[in-house]
């Protein structure tokens, strides 16, 4: 695995969690995650409004950006069901 990350063919991310989870990486699609912090499913996403603003503050902060990471928390729809029958 060290070596697929030194490649730079894989990704490790711990999403709060002891744990690291390993994707693909994508070289040309930039993602962003949400996280189930009940049960810990982990969904990608891609909205362009983010590379918008991605592009805007780097050209209004006059800095390079090469990537970045959204990660947003809250509760899966499977998760919300299940709290709202108990």
């Amino acid at each position: 695995m060290d070596l697929l990350l030194d490649c730079q063919l894989v990704r490790r991310h711990q999403f709060g969690r002891a744990q690291s989870q390993f994707e693909k990486a994508y070289s040309f699609r930039q993602h962003d995650h949400l996280i189930c912090t009940d049960c810990d499913k982990v969904m990608e996403f891609c909205d362009p409004r983010i590379q918008a603003i991605r592009s805007t503050v780097g050209d209004v902060m006059d800095f390079k950006v090469e990537s970045h990471a959204l990660h947003i928390y809250g509760l899966c729809s499977s998760r919300q069901a299940k709290r709202n029958q108990q």
